[in-house]
């Protein structure tokens, strides 16, 4: 059963993910990997604080955590 755990930082709200990008990752999982649809769990989650590089205000990141 894969859960999938989006974060992304908050100076990336204009281009948050929303769900179907998430589905379309189901999908993938689907077509590489055998997995059922059906078993994929995801989530994504804003990132409020955080500290990237040398801690540049404009900084940001996107972190995708797959696990089975």
């Amino acid at each position: 059963m894969p859960h999938l755990t989006l974060e992304y930082t908050a100076n990336l709200e204009d281009r948050a993910p929303d769900s179907q990008l998430l589905l379309s990752l189901h999908g993938l999982l689907q077509g590489v990997a055998g997995i059922k649809i059906e078993n994929c769990k995801s989530r994504w989650r804003r990132v409020d604080k955080w500290v990237a590089g040398t801690g540049e205000e404009e900084s940001a990141f996107v972190h995708l955590n797959l696990r089975f």
